[in-house]
């Protein structure tokens, strides 16, 4: 990768926020309800002092893989990165399918989806990070309208009471959010941005407007579903988006939400292949520069790799639901920890 193609900081909290946005929302109404019910909402705002703890600890262990880079590393995450934009595109793929176009064979979606991501992720780091920069306010206003237009209806009986035992359910919630916000960290770890310029002051803000977001999503869903109808439905935030009136019976908010949602999934899965191509690079070819071809060839493994993933819905839900975030979890802290042990402790 080009010196001049990293980002800055600024650019690069912008692609985290837009990135992790649309499967925070996606997930987490539902995966919340299930774990902590009415008060799943409060999960949250227990996350709120957890995700700068998590931040600046693998910080930590990409500086200190800064300084001795390990191409070992590289070639795990980088394959990682692969697998795991490959269950993306096959979950953004079976949403468009369930929520849209039910008549459409998913694979469709899937490589239309992975050949827009090759052609972004070809141009370069700092390409998808002005994306990012341009969709962010869309992104930010739109669940916020949700929320105001979904207010009036909203049921308090649904959120209350909250009791101790609410507790470990929420600290459960409180960490499957740190762990999806985990994915965010290859911005660390390939080298897209400066490590020494990422203050605190820079992605603080932006990371806790992403939390709140999430937030009044909860708020909205429970409160207008229900713990349980909100458990059960896949995509709770489409049907708010669906059934909430913005200049009378025939203007829906359905079409907007559908068309950022895809935005905002093209630019994280083009920032996970390119920081894909980084580090397998890095990994594979060190001191060469990779290009184009190695962002094809690394779009076309993620698109194979989204085609083994199964199609039936109980199939993919374990996988969505468990495989995936432990996997996630491995790789987001444990490997990257593990790595970087050695020069913590012998900086200390």
């Amino acid at each position: 990768m080009r010196e001049t193609d990293r980002a800055s900081a600024r650019q690069a909290v912008a692609v985290a926020f837009v990135g992790l946005l649309s499967p925070m929302i996606r997930r987490f109404p539902k995966a919340l309800a299930v774990l902590a019910g009415r008060s799943a909402w409060l999960s949250v705002w227990i996350a709120v002092p957890l995700l700068p703890l998590a931040v600046l600890l693998m910080r930590r262990a990409a500086m200190a893989m800064e300084a001795k880079p390990s191409r070992a590393f590289a070639a795990c995450y980088g394959l990682w990165l692969l697998a795991y934009c490959g269950f993306l595109l096959r979950g953004g793929a079976e949403r468009l399918v369930t929520t849209v176009y039910p008549c459409t064979h998913s694979a469709l979606f899937l490589l239309c989806m992975a050949a827009l991501c090759a052609v972004a992720a070809a141009a370069g780091f700092r390409s998808i990070a002005r994306t990012a920069m341009l969709l962010r306010p869309l992104l930010i206003a739109v669940p916020v309208a949700l929320f105001l237009l979904a207010l009036g209806d909203t049921d308090p009986a649904l959120l209350l009471p909250v009791t101790s035992r609410d507790l470990l359910p929420n600290l459960r919630g409180a960490a499957s959010i740190v762990n999806l916000c985990g994915a965010c960290f290859f911005l660390l770890y390939s080298g897209v941005t400066e490590l020494t310029r990422l203050r605190f002051r820079d992605w603080a803000g932006w990371g806790t407007a992403l939390v709140v977001l999430l937030g009044l999503m909860a708020v909205a869903c429970l409160g207008l579903f229900g713990p349980e109808l909100t458990a059960a439905l896949s995509y709770p935030f489409f049907l708010l988006a669906r059934d909430a009136p913005v200049l009378g019976s025939l203007e829906r908010m359905e079409p907007l939400v559908v068309a950022l949602w895809v935005f905002a999934d093209v630019v994280f899965l083009s920032a996970l292949l390119r920081c894909a191509v980084k580090l397998l690079g890095r990994a594979f070819a060190p001191g060469r520069e990779p290009g184009t071809i190695a962002a094809l060839l690394c779009a076309a493994a993620a698109a194979g790799a989204g085609l083994l993933f199964p199609v039936e819905q109980e199939a993919f839900a374990m996988f969505s639901e468990r495989a995936i975030p432990f996997a996630a979890a491995v790789m987001n802290f444990a490997l990257p920890l593990l790595f970087a042990a050695p020069q913590i402790l012998r900086r200390k």
